[in-house]
């Protein structure tokens, strides 16, 4: 697959294939993927690289957006293994603003959809 080629590795759970020939052949996709390797930060934090892309397609033109953003491991991990409440983060207000500027980010680029 070429993700895997280039470092990163498709989220089939959170990706989408969407095309419709009765519409001029228009597809629309959303692809979650995520590094294969961990980053070292400046911080001396590890840290996963998430990227989300939507594609608009037709016959004639095609239009995609990006956006990216690397996560620390240890912040994935807990809100995995046991979440994290942002409605009452605590001690984990500085992991919830960052979820919340991931979201941002992702929402950004989701929102192309409505060009379509």
């Amino acid at each position: 697959m070429l993700f895997d080629k280039i470092g990163f590795t498709i989220d089939i759970e959170f990706s989408v294939w969407i095309g419709n020939r009765n519409q001029g052949g228009r597809k629309i996709v959303w692809i979650l993927s995520l590094g294969n390797e961990h980053l070292l930060g400046q911080d001396g934090l590890k840290y996963r690289r998430y990227a989300y892309m939507i594609m608009l397609i037709t016959e004639e033109k095609t239009f995609m957006a990006i956006a990216t953003i690397p996560v620390p491991v240890e912040m994935e991990a807990l809100a995995i293994s046991t979440g994290i409440d942002c409605n009452n983060p605590g001690i984990f207000s500085e992991y919830c603003d960052y979820f919340n500027k991931m979201f941002k980010t992702f929402s950004a680029a989701h929102l192309v959809n409505f060009a379509y």
